[in-house]
């Protein structure tokens, strides 16, 4: 079996700028890719959030009939029908890439969600907001998940959390936005349309133009001939990152190995209990805020401090995480967070402390969501086929997590219920991170012991164990 040594990955001096070429590669990766797919999933999430400050804005009254009325809670209706379509179309969102030129697969998708979020603001009945929900849930899933995985053929699997992260805490940032667009918005004087339409636009019609320009902006996959990066370039990722399968093949074997997995169920259940909180607190969290006290104007300008920490410690979180190699300890102690937070929300009488109650809900989230991607994802499933099955059943069991959070805060200023789900779910994830952590550790000492120590920086070719590799080792 094929062994290479990642240089760069284990010679400190390589990472600290003496490997010029190599470090010049870094930087042209990340100046290149991910600024463009980052604000790709700044307006993916701005458009899927977005909903949440229309509904202060009036367009429960003028879309939804006013709803709830006689038991009928259309809003949550229209925010659960987005987590429908991605539910159904996730799970081969990855496989389908696989067939095209990826770079065109993401672009395509993005212009597509920002043109049905942009129809949003035609909408005039409970049935025009639901189609535009239901589509913009599908392209939103045929982009979010080959992001990801795009990510991974690109960076080897000590850098693949930082940059994950860093492109997910824009979700935080988007949710700021949104309450400052949404206040901005509000803001206006008897304006010819209703502000909710107004605000749909402002969301829906850039990502569109911007789904054009990441046609031309970004690469396809590194082994595949780019006018951004030289053949030596290309051949220096895919040593480093190591072989990926040519576009149209599947390793069938491997979809097996995947399907089979335990370990892909459990972490996908993590990701519904972190999913509940991260959809629940996506679409309701300018709804949780007025609750405790504030006007619906200054509601929406209270998301924004709690979205910008959120961005911040996703960003530092997953920066130490990468430093010191290790995901398990961090989802456990960021996890722990948000149940204090949820805790506080509960038990709490104070204003301020419920408040204070939200930002610790929304530091736990935002990088636990961020940080199960790329422990799983990014390092632990081995080749490139089990990545693209394994994602899409992770996804498809973690996004069952966001419909039950789209439902469990109804209309109105009593959102016990929602606390407690929210709470026990999240206090499942904590427990359960740290079960998944001890078996990586258990199993990386027991592969020492029948095969020997191993150096962890050794590029492994695996096109055929994947992650069964004897020399492969867990990331903790």
């Amino acid at each position: 079996m094929a062994i290479e040594k990642d240089s760069s990955d284990h010679d400190p001096s390589a990472e600290n700028g003496s490997s010029t070429s190599d470090t010049r590669l870094r930087w042209k990766l990340d100046l290149l890719i991910l600024p463009i797919l980052t604000i790709d999933y700044f307006f993916a999430q701005l458009d899927r959030q977005g909903i949440g400050n229309a509904k202060l804005q009036g367009l429960q009254r003028d879309v939804l009939d006013g709803s709830p009325r006689g038991g009928s809670d259309k809003y949550g209706t229209v925010v659960s029908l987005f987590f429908v379509s991605y539910i159904i179309t996730q799970p081969f969102a990855i496989l389908l890439s696989k067939f095209f030129r990826i770079n065109h697969y993401i672009s395509i998708n993005v212009f597509l969600f920002g043109l049905c979020a942009s129809l949003e603001a035609t909408t005039f009945n409970f049935s025009s907001l639901a189609a535009c929900r239901w589509f913009l849930g599908h392209f939103e899933a045929l982009f979010a998940p080959p992001v990801v995985y795009y990510l991974t053929l690109f960076y080897t699997k000590r850098q693949i959390a930082l940059r994950i992260s860093f492109w997910f805490g824009v979700a935080a940032i988007a949710g700021a936005f949104s309450g400052a667009i949404a206040y901005g918005v509000q803001t206006i004087d008897n304006p010819s349309i209703a502000h909710f339409r107004i605000l749909f636009l402002i969301e829906g019609v850039p990502a569109c133009l911007f789904g054009i320009l990441t046609l031309f902006l970004i690469p396809d996959r590194p082994n595949r001939p780019s006018l951004w990066f030289s053949d030596a370039e290309r051949d220096r990722i895919m040593q480093r990152v190591g072989h990926t399968d040519e576009q149209g093949t599947i390793n069938r074997a491997h979809i097996v190995q995947a399907l089979l997995d335990w370990k892909v169920y459990w972490a996908g259940a993590i990701y519904f209990c972190l999913n509940n909180a991260l959809a629940s607190t996506s679409v309701f969290l300018p709804s949780i805020v007025k609750s405790i006290g504030y006007s619906n104007a200054d509601a929406q300008l209270y998301v924004v401090p709690p979205y910008v920490v959120a961005a911040a410690v996703t960003i530092f979180v997953a920066f130490w995480s990468d430093y010191v190699q290790i995901r398990g300890p961090f989802m456990v102690a960021v996890t722990a967070i948000s149940v204090a937070g949820y805790g506080i929300l509960l038990g709490s009488d104070s204003d301020h402390a419920k408040y204070a109650g939200v930002f610790l809900i929304v530091m736990g989230v935002y990088p636990s969501v961020a940080m199960i991607n790329g422990w799983l994802v990014g390092t632990n499933l081995g080749s490139e086929t089990k990545k693209a099955c394994g994602m899409g059943i992770f996804y498809a069991i973690g996004q069952c997590g966001s419909v039950l959070g789209s439902k469990i805060f109804p209309d109105s200023s009593n959102y016990t219920k929602g606390y407690a789900i929210s709470i026990s779910l999240m206090a499942l994830a904590c427990v359960m991170c740290a079960l998944l952590t001890v078996y990586y550790w258990y199993e990386n000492g027991r592969r020492d012991r029948v095969h020997g120590p191993v150096d962890r920086d050794l590029k492994l070719d695996l096109r055929e164990h994947a992650d069964r590799h004897p020399q492969f080792r867990y990331l903790l």
